[in-house]
């Protein structure tokens, strides 16, 4: 049950499965379009997780699912199923908080949609919705950073910032991790130290970005100032006031998306079942709706 509530929750939950009924003024969904800042391709990292899935990466695991046969007894059936990857805190930002990380999820980063991120100080708090009353408070004083859950388990994680390190407390099961900054480079280090595990973002060029995990290596080209594309399928596009996101596989197109930033923040839309995705901020308050339903609601301190 434990790690169904860690799937299900992942700190901002995929907004699909909150459906909210709180109505919003009708003002905020009618705000003006503005032109999206430009393209860009910088590494970071993110442990706030404050972000809102565009296209969930998946990947295969073995589970035994408990049934009755024909004669009524329970049995375990094997069955291979598709289970979301788990978010990494190494990053790579397109620019108005588009954001790829580590393990290939796509997402919007609401502190960097808002440039929250750059702030040395803020008091944060995210209330999933009304389905799950349950949120996370996030504070930042200048090199501490901490993220805590309330209501259903979400993991508890602090950081503290010396420079070129970030040690990290908490998160997805691990301890005693570190950021380790190079001069063109971050590290992350799951157990403290370099081993097989570590997993590294490198920028050797502007125009250029390399993920390295183990044998897996992702790479991001900055074609020119309208497009950015990757060796995994990923390409953005300018054109003129919206962003044309792709997702391809071998199989052709597995995503696509228009995003369109706003007065007040930024409309997404996209094929497949994804729908329209819009995040207004009035105030301190920042909504999160998907096809016109609350889905979450930040509040900026």
């Amino acid at each position: 049950m434990k790690a169904l509530i860690r799937s299900l929750m992942a700190v901002l939950l995929p907004v699909s499965l909150l459906a909210g009924c709180a109505t919003l003024p009708a003002y905020l969904h009618q705000a003006g379009t503005r032109t999206p800042s430009p393209l860009d391709l910088s590494i970071g990292y993110d442990l706030a997780f404050l972000r809102v899935d565009l296209k969930r990466a998946t990947h295969s695991e073995l589970r035994f699912i408990r049934e009755p046969d024909s004669n009524g007894t329970m049995k375990l059936r094997p069955e291979v199923l598709p289970v979301d990857n788990p978010y990494r805190p190494l990053i790579v930002s397109f620019g108005n908080g588009i954001i790829m990380d580590l393990n290939g999820n796509l997402s919007l980063d609401l502190l960097r949609l808002y440039d929250l991120n750059a702030a040395s100080s803020f008091d944060i708090t995210e209330h999933f919705g009304d389905l799950l009353p349950a949120g996370v408070s996030l504070v930042r004083r200048g090199r501490l950073f901490e993220r805590r859950g309330t209501g259903l388990m979400v993991e508890h994680l602090t950081a503290v910032s010396d420079g070129k390190i970030v040690h990290v407390d908490g998160g997805p099961g691990e301890r005693n991790a570190r950021i380790v900054r190079g001069p063109s480079s971050l590290s992350y280090e799951p157990s403290g130290r370099r081993d097989w595990r570590t997993a590294t973002v490198v920028q050797p060029s502007s125009g250029s970005v390399l993920f390295q995990a183990s044998s897996r290596k992702t790479s991001f080209t900055m074609i020119d100032p309208k497009q950015i594309r990757s060796n995994r399928g990923l390409e953005l596009t300018r054109k003129g006031d919206r962003i044309d996101i792709v997702l391809r596989s071998p199989g052709g197109i597995s995503a696509s998306f228009v995003f369109v930033k706003t007065r007040i923040g930024c409309t997404i839309t996209g094929g497949n079942g994804f729908g329209r995705l819009q995040v207004m901020r009035d105030g301190n308050e920042i909504y999160v709706t998907k096809n016109g339903s609350l889905a979450a609601t930040v509040t900026v301190h």
